[in-house]
């Protein structure tokens, strides 16, 4: 069961797993990729909210978009396949 706590002020997202109590602190990149993965969107629709959301083409937003998942697969957050 994991929780996505947002500071409005300071733009950052704390990503919480209550089951195996692992916390990670989230830049406004990660941020914005959480909340758009929070409505089951594609992979181009998570490169389309970097690209809008921030002054970054489409190749470094996805390869930000690949780190991401990466990373959130590794600590056991999704899974991926």
């Amino acid at each position: 069961h994991v929780v996505l706590e947002r500071d409005e002020d300071t733009r950052q997202t704390i990503l919480i797993d209550n089951q195996s109590g692992v916390l990670c602190t989230c830049n406004e990149t990660a941020s914005v990729l959480l909340e758009s993965l929070k409505s089951n969107c594609t992979l181009q629709e998570l490169v389309t909210a970097l690209t809008n959301e921030f002054e970054v083409d489409s190749q470094q937003a996805s390869e930000d978009v690949t780190r991401l998942l990466d990373s959130l697969n590794i600590f056991g957050f999704i899974k991926s396949g």
